[in-house]
């Protein structure tokens, strides 16, 4: 596990969000949590950014190829967090609804070569919502030594346009959350802020509390991602 997500220049400095959530008669860790956690997360003075992301199924149209691809969706701030490379494009380009990356492999497989910035593609998801995207970026192929692995980046506001009712909702676990913590900080100082979001989540879901929540360190989720739901 030791090379696992070394790429990451932040990665001493990152963490994931997991809770222990009461399941039945006993206790299950949970890479997922509730839309709103991140913003609350974001007002500890010892953060420096946070990401929520999620995956989900979607059709995947240019001319008259048509794959059913796996698609991550996440806030812009996933491309500041984590070092993952861009080959052609706009790294910030997650801030526009309307654009996306893809990996290499992907763009060699939609349009048969690697530099497709600029070119369009339909997606219409399994909720059954179609949109249109600009590729705004092309992502070197996920290394193999990353605990990660996408093809397809879609901003994170498009998951929120399709996902109104759930953006207030603290009692659906829904994706997961990363957290960027300022140089210097450590998770120590986020347990005020972590007790908020239990008292939070438990008084919106009496059938599932949650027990404890813990923030693993980038450098060990691999190891501990065989314990964890979702991650």
């Amino acid at each position: 596990y030791f090379n696992l997500d070394a790429m990451h220049e932040k990665g001493d400095r990152i963490a994931l969000v997991v809770n222990h959530v009461t399941e039945g008669e006993g206790t299950e860790r949970w890479a997922r949590s509730p839309y709103p956690l991140a913003d609350l997360l974001r007002e500890n003075t010892s953060v420096e950014k946070v990401a929520s992301g999620g995956r989900t199924g979607a059709n995947i149209r240019v001319g008259d190829k048509v794959f059913n691809e796996s698609i991550l969706l996440a806030d812009p701030e996933f491309m500041d967090i984590f070092s993952f490379k861009i080959l052609a494009g706009n790294r910030n380009c997650l801030t526009n609804k309307s654009q996306l990356m893809l990996s290499q492999e992907m763009a060699v497989k939609y349009f048969g070569i690697e530099d497709v910035v600029g070119n369009t593609l339909s997606i219409k998801f399994n909720s059954g919502q179609k949109y249109e995207f600009t590729v705004g970026a092309v992502l070197e192929d996920t290394p193999a030594n990353s605990s990660m692995h996408f093809n397809f980046l879609v901003p994170g506001s498009v998951w929120q346009e399709m996902n109104q009712e759930k953006l207030e909702d603290w009692s659906q676990n829904i994706g997961v959350t990363f957290v960027l913590f300022k140089e210097g900080e450590t998770s120590n100082e986020m347990a005020p802020t972590l007790a908020a979001y239990k008292k939070l989540q438990n008084e919106a879901n009496a059938v599932r509390p949650v027990q404890d929540v813990e923030l693993i360190m980038l450098r060990d989720v691999a190891q501990e991602s065989y314990d964890i739901s979702g991650s």
